[in-house]
């Protein structure tokens, strides 16, 4: 079902995203005022809602920057199926982030600075996904790459800087046709640069430097020549 935005205020937000809301706002403190003096959520501050068919339905929750403490409600990913947008970034968070598994309308999610631990499968089958962004995020149980964002093939940009990340990068990244940022520094990644990220005709932005325990071996070079091949043969 198409959504659209649509300033109706006479349309509320009820059902299942209306309690997670509330759970929202008494799980995070300071909470934003409006969030208990207004009764229509879709008229509450940092949160956007669009009209789908006869209802209304969250489409964005944008809380950045804003002191939070708390630890988010579990459930998030079966209650907002038309979220377009979590935004959530230089908070004081804590805790496990919910899954967000199965979000097929989630395009941009911004979570840096937050959060104690990532739950496995947590981005999968996010298909609409252009923007993942957790760096900084130093206080993360250590965790693998996730595999499994191959589902996510629109991804623009992928930052996983200073998360904890560890082991070795699996070689998908020929599933990210339209990625032009990779950024994965500062974590404990090892083993040999993946020969797919050649397969990154679009990348702009490589960033993998300081890795601990040994860090990623393979050269600089050697990913020039191979993007300089792969090029190459598209042209042909």
């Amino acid at each position: 079902c198409a959504l659209s935005s649509n300033n109706n205020n006479n349309n509320e937000i009820v059902g299942d995203e209306a309690a997670y809301l509330i759970k929202l706002r008494e799980a995070i403190s300071p909470a934003p005022p409006t969030w208990f003096n207004v009764t229509n959520m879709c008229d509450w501050s940092h949160v956007i809602c669009s009209t789908v068919g006869n209802n209304r339905s969250v489409e964005e929750i944008n809380l950045n920057s804003m002191s939070l403490k708390g630890t988010l409600p579990s459930g998030l990913n079966n209650t907002f199926p038309y979220l377009r947008r979590l935004i959530l970034y230089n908070n004081s968070l804590t805790g496990p982030l919910p899954s967000l598994a199965g979000l097929s309308s989630l395009r941009e999610v911004v979570l840096s600075d937050n959060f104690t631990s990532i739950p496995h499968g947590c981005f999968q089958d996010l298909y609409s996904l252009d923007l993942l962004d957790l760096d900084s995020n130093t206080d993360l149980s250590p965790w693998t790459f996730p595999a499994y964002l191959t589902a996510s093939s629109g991804l623009d940009t992928l930052t996983l800087g200073s998360t904890n990340l560890m082991g070795s990068l699996p070689d998908i990244f020929g599933s990210f046709p339209d990625l032009k940022n990779l950024n994965l520094y500062g974590n404990s990644l090892t083993g040999t640069l993946p020969k797919s990220i050649t397969k990154l005709l679009k990348l702009a932005i490589l960033v993998l430097s300081e890795q601990e325990h040994g860090g990623l071996s393979g050269t600089i070079e050697f990913l020039l020549l191979e993007f300089k091949e792969q090029r190459e043969l598209r042209e042909k």
